[in-house]
């Protein structure tokens, strides 16, 4: 039975680590999140998904080739990094962040908005 990590939605797996939904061997059958979401859940860590020359190369296509963009943000992901990155793109725009589900109840919405 295929396993899908319950924070990214990766398929677990345990072969590759530089892949998406990697999980430890030993860890395969208990846990329900990827090493990655793991990580991010468990000590705010975030491993790098895209080296600078990547962003950059993509950005630039998105500038040249769209007349609108959709920038979807993981919630468990979200940085100054990522913000960085919303503010290159030059066309208009539109911020859509998943999971705020995930967001603490005593958290209020505003105080997130305003961020």
């Amino acid at each position: 039975m295929t396993k899908i990590c319950f924070g990214c939605g990766a398929k677990l797996q345990s072969y590759d680590v530089e892949k998406e939904g990697y999980i430890p061997e030993d860890k395969k059958d208990s846990s329900q999140y990827c090493q990655r979401c793991f990580k991010i859940i468990n000590y705010g860590m975030q491993s790098k998904s895209s080296t600078p020359k990547e962003t950059d190369t993509i950005i630039d296509i998105i500038n040249h080739d769209n007349k609108f963009v959709v920038f979807l943000v993981d919630f468990l992901s979200i940085n100054t990094k990522v913000f960085d990155i919303y503010k290159r793109i030059n066309k208009p725009k539109l911020l859509v962040i998943s999971k705020c589900d995930l967001i603490l109840k005593n958290i209020r919405r505003e105080k997130i908005i305003s961020f």
